[in-house]
């Protein structure tokens, strides 16, 4: 088992314009820059669960993480604190700002805490394993 947090997550980023060849070819495309954010996406891994997300301005949300669900999120717009630990070594956080057109994978184990900065937050979240409240783990 590792012990580095930065083992647990990956960012990737989506191209910033609608482009089918991008979707065709690779990821596909977020466009957050008109009034409504469209997000066009090939998903990294089969999506059994496909949850939209608006999270409030400076209010956090999470503070869990799972046994065994993969999660995805891709930020549609906005800018996104993403809070991350090792549930074993509570004090060692990794955060990383996820803006409009990035993704983070976050593996089992992870716990994790989003909070939206500089206004509301539109994001999809994704996961390749089915939805089970025992899986969910919260740290409160």
């Amino acid at each position: 088992m590792t012990n580095s947090i930065n083992d647990y997550i990956e960012v990737s980023r989506f191209e910033s314009k609608k482009d089918y060849e991008a979707l065709e070819i690779g990821d596909g495309f977020i466009v957050s820059t008109t009034e409504c954010p469209t997000g066009v996406i090939h998903t990294k891994a089969e999506a059994n669960i496909i949850a939209l997300l608006i999270f409030a301005h400076d209010v956090p949300r999470g503070d869990h993480y799972h046994h065994s669900k993969v999660e995805y999120m891709v930020v549609l717009r906005g800018k996104l604190k993403c809070s991350f630990f090792l549930p074993e070594f509570p004090n060692e956080t990794e955060d990383v700002i996820l803006e409009a057109g990035q993704q983070i994978r976050i593996l089992p184990g992870c716990a994790h805490t989003y909070t939206a900065l500089d206004g509301d937050v539109y994001a999809l979240e994704y996961a390749p394993q089915k939805f089970k409240i025992a899986d969910v783990i919260t740290m409160s």
